[in-house]
């Protein structure tokens, strides 16, 4: 029998605001596809010239160490409520305002090759997070603002966000 973590989460599974990660996403496991992805991310993020990273495709929009800065902070908020969750902490978590977050950190003001080197290590504690679950965590639930989400949904969460943002990198930066 297959780990329910080798399977898309259900619709009842996360808000209807995800399904657009989700939806990115092929099948295995999704420890699997972090692995994968987390190659794939790191080179695409290597090959970005360093006299690019703080193109803005739009005033008002973020630059590419913002949004790759956005990334991580996503990653780890996510990767933090499948911790939660699978600890069966029980309080309802907050959600988090990206825009204000991102007004918040230092992204701009660092090299390229450190927010890369941030998002290897994140990436590698994501992977690692998502191994030590059992079989049976991946479905329990927890509470993000009124939103019951599983661990397995959760996962997919950081994956698919992931694809959608670096899918941005490539149609409105060109990079």
């Amino acid at each position: 029998m297959q780990s329910p973590a080798s399977f898309r989460p259900k619709e009842d599974e996360y808000p209807p605001y995800f399904a657009r990660y989700i939806s990115q996403l092929g099948t295995g496991h999704i420890a699997d596809i972090l692995v994968a992805q987390s190659k794939r991310a790191t080179e695409r993020m290597n090959s970005i010239p360093d006299d690019c990273a703080e193109f803005r495709y739009e005033v008002g929009k973020w630059n590419v160490k913002e949004l790759l800065g956005h990334v991580i902070d996503t990653e780890r908020v996510m990767a933090f409520r499948a911790l939660w969750f699978s600890r069966e902490g029980g309080a309802t978590l907050p959600s988090f305002d990206q825009d204000v977050w991102n007004a918040a950190a230092p992204n701009t003001h660092r090299l390229l090759s450190d927010i890369i080197e941030e998002y290897a290590a994140v990436r590698a504690s994501t992977i690692a997070l998502a191994r030590s679950f059992d079989e049976g965590m991946w479905l329990r639930r927890g509470n993000i603002e009124g939103n019951s989400m599983t661990i397995r949904a959760v996962m997919n969460i950081i994956a698919g966000h992931e694809i959608h943002h670096l899918n941005i990198l490539s149609e409105r930066y060109n990079l």
